[in-house]
Formats: structure tokens, sequence, C-alpha cells
């Protein structure tokens, strides 16, 4: 059974239990078949291309949409596993071609200037995500009205694999897999032929291993040994544990913790572990001109605190034990 909850103001949420990403993506795109214009995600990724194209001469333009080309076959290859829900969405929405996972890959090439905090304490223990755009991405997110969703993938009766983002896009960018959340944030300052010499995207390589391994030991030991090119940070959290895994060695801030607190941002912001106190006086403190959403989640109650930068200044809650 899928469960639909839209009576939020500003996300949806999407309980589904078809077995698998792929049937969990098809019965998705079959909810939204008749509300959302296939159109635009093609607008959206030629809109893409195009800023792509005005940044760059034609011959990185062409190696861009070459490498894009290699990226996908090699997906689709090599690392099906993190491109099943779009594989099913796509199916459900009749999209023959790639335009989905064309348009889930493009979109890594722009900024994700975020917030990652990770709280871990006897009393507290809470991850913070805000997800900060690059504009073109905001822009394309305001002018199409591109529903917030939380997706609840019940994979089988042990594995739940949830992700947070704008519908259409699948990159798992803020997901909890079980009990371990993972976030990821990027400078975006590494040099393009670098990043395209990564045999796929680094989202998706982060979320191919987050579905491979089932601790945070083991996906952090894949990260390590994974050689992603990538000017950027995986923050993964558990009750117990903390770890900021830093891609760039030479900068050697990758850190965990069992007791205190990590955190990487574009911005620096006072501190404070209680939840309720941080979400009333601190959270409006932090600069958010570019900010999408942001999501709290509470690894003791097991809630989740949304919101919806692109509607609402307003943060809304609700628990995972509701969706067992």
């Amino acid at each position: 059974m899928t469960d639909v909850l839209d009576n939020f103001t500003d996300f949806n949420i999407y309980n589904l239990n078809e077995g698998s990403l792929y049937k969990n993506g098809y019965k998705l795109g079959k909810i939204f078949m008749k509300k959302i214009d296939v159109n635009e995600y093609c607008m959206i990724k030629d809109k893409l291309y195009e800023k792509i194209k005005s940044k760059y001469n034609n011959l990185i333009f062409s190696l861009i949409q070459i490498r894009v080309k290699k990226w996908v076959n090699s997906l689709k290859n090599n690392f099906r596993i993190c491109i099943e829900d779009i594989l099913g969405f796509s199916d459900a929405l009749d999209i023959k071609d790639d335009t989905i996972l064309e348009l889930n890959i493009l979109v890594e090439i722009y900024d994700y200037m975020c917030t990652l905090l990770g709280v871990v304490s006897k009393e507290n223990c809470w991850n913070l995500r805000i997800l900060d755009l690059d504009n073109e991405l905001v822009d394309i997110a305001k002018e199409l009205n591109l529903p917030l969703s939380i997706t609840i993938n019940n994979i089988s009766n042990n594995e739940k694999f949830i992700m947070i983002g704008f519908l259409g896009f699948f990159n798992a960018h803020t997901s909890l897999f079980n009990d371990i959340m993972l976030t990821t944030f990027s400078w975006n300052n590494m040099e393009l032929k670098d990043f395209l010499k990564n045999k796929i995207p680094p989202l998706f390589h982060i979320k191919y291993n987050f579905l491979k391994n089932k601790s945070i030991n083991d996906i952090h030991i894949y990260l390590k040994n994974s050689n992603i090119l990538y000017d950027g940070y995986v923050m993964m959290m558990t009750k117990n544990k903390v770890i900021l895994h830093d891609f760039n060695i030479d900068r050697k801030e990758s850190k965990e913790t069992l007791d205190g607190h990590i955190v990487i941002s574009d911005y620096k912001f006072e501190y404070n572990n209680d939840i309720t106190y941080f979400i009333k006086n601190i959270f409006s403190t932090i600069p958010s001109k570019l900010r999408c959403f942001s999501i709290i989640y509470d690894f003791n109650s097991r809630c989740f605190y949304v919101n919806n930068n692109l509607k609402s200044k307003e943060f809304f809650s609700f628990n995972l034990q509701d969706f067992n």
C-alpha cells in the first residue's frame, strides 16, 4: 500500500511499499502522471545545458556532453542500483530517453552551498541539513513550483530508504537509510577537467555506496577508498556517531565524534544542542538568500522537522514511527 500525505502546506510525503526502488519510482511516477507536465523536465534540462554552454567554449561544452553520455551508460551498466528509482519514475511517465537521469547528472555541475550540523550527546542526537543551491537552480524550482517531496522507500521488511528533494530529483544528497543519516556539501571549486574524470558523478557514487553498504563504518571505508574527485564533504550520522568525510585529502578536514558536534557551513552562527531552542532562536540568524529547504532529524524521537524556504519560514514536523 502507498500512503500519500499531501495535507502539509509546504511538502508532501510518499510512503512507497512496492518492494523495490524501481517499483517505488514507478509508483511515484504514476501518482504524478496527471499532475505534472513531462515537458517541464525537458525544459529544465535544456535550460541547464544552455547555462553550461554560456560558461564554456564549444570544445569544453562538447566534452561535457560526451562525458554525460558516458556517465549515463556507466550508471546503467555498472551502478544500476542507484538509478532504479529514476528508471521507474521515467517509465511511469513514458519518457523514452534519459531525460530525468541526464537532468539529475547535470545538476551536479552546479553549486550545493550548504550547512551540515551533527549533534551527538547523552541528551541530544540530531542532524541538520540546509540546502542552498546555485541561483539558476533556485530560480527553476520557484518558476516550476516543484513540490518538495519526502519519499519513504520501503525496500524490504528491514530496509527503509528515505530521500528528501524536489520531485524528479533523486540525488540522495539528503537521505536516511535505516538508522544512518547522510547529507552532502560542495564548494564546487574543483577544476572541471578533474571533475569530469570521475567514473560517475560524485552524488551518484555516494548514493550507490549508501545503498550497497549497511553500516556507517563500511560506508566511510568505501568513501575513503573510492577515489571520488569532489570538492566537498559527506556527513554520516547515527544515534551514536557523527562522521564528516572530506574528499579533499590535502584539506584534512575529515573528523568524527562520539560526543559533541561537527559543523560545516558557508556561514558562522551560534550553536546550541537543544533542537527547540535552535529552531526558535538560532536558525533564523543563518543567511537564507539561496536557501531551498532545511531538514532536522531527531534520532531520539525519530521526528523530522521540515522547512521549505521557497514557501515559508515555518518548520513542520512528522514522526517516522507513523510510517512503520
